[in-house]
Formats: structure tokens, sequence, C-alpha cells
């Protein structure tokens, strides 16, 4: 497990560690989460759970992560974590062994197994 401050530092952290799911906050310094998505999706595809405030059911947001290729998202509560910080630390980690195992998942360790294999 790794973190990162900002999409600039966690693309080159992606590309040394290689991480098997990644997530990922909307509103980050230097760049949206939601732009850095659509990239990662276009340059590494990888399993994404989006973890943010703005990840409400059927919000614009949500509907756009889940467009650009996000595994799932997590709604972060805006009041009361402490009270709520169980529960949604079950969520995440629920939601992203889910993604670490998906169909998605095994077509991108597919597909570097076959390159790598040439």
């Amino acid at each position: 497990m790794g973190t990162a401050e900002d999409p600039i530092v966690a693309r080159q952290k992606i590309k040394t560690e290689k991480p098997d799911v990644l997530t990922l906050d909307v509103e980050m310094p230097r760049m949206n989460g939601l732009a850095f998505l659509e990239l990662l999706m276009r340059l590494r595809p990888m399993p994404v759970v989006m973890v943010s405030t703005l990840m409400q059911p059927g919000a614009e947001a949500t509907r756009e992560a889940l467009a650009l290729g996000a595994a799932d998202c997590v709604a972060k509560p805006t009041e009361r974590l402490s009270e709520s910080f169980d529960s949604l630390k079950l969520e995440i980690c629920t939601k992203v062994k889910k993604a670490a195992t998906s169909p998605a998942r095994l077509r991108v360790s597919l597909g570097k197994s076959l390159i790598s294999s040439k």
C-alpha cells in the first residue's frame, strides 16, 4: 500500500509500485481526480475505486467516474466522519477487494502476462 499527495506523484508511484487497485479522490491538488482517471484508463488501465464526498448515488461525478472506467465508488460522509468511520472502512475494503478480482482486473493482468511473455 502507498499514498501520493497528488496525481502527478501517483502516476510515478504507479509505474514503480504497480498496484493491483487504486483508490482515488475527485478533489486533489494539481489535477482533478476524474481527469486523472481518464488519463489512467487510456495509459495504464487498472481497477480504480473512487472515494469522495462527490460520489453520492446518482450524482454527476459518480456517473462520470463509472463511465470513465472506475470499478466502483464510495461516498465519503460530509460530516460526522468519526461516527461512520468503521462502516466506511468496511465499505472501502470490500469494494477494493472486489475490484482486485474483477473481470477488468483479470483482463489487465492477462494482458500484462501476454505482453511480457512475447
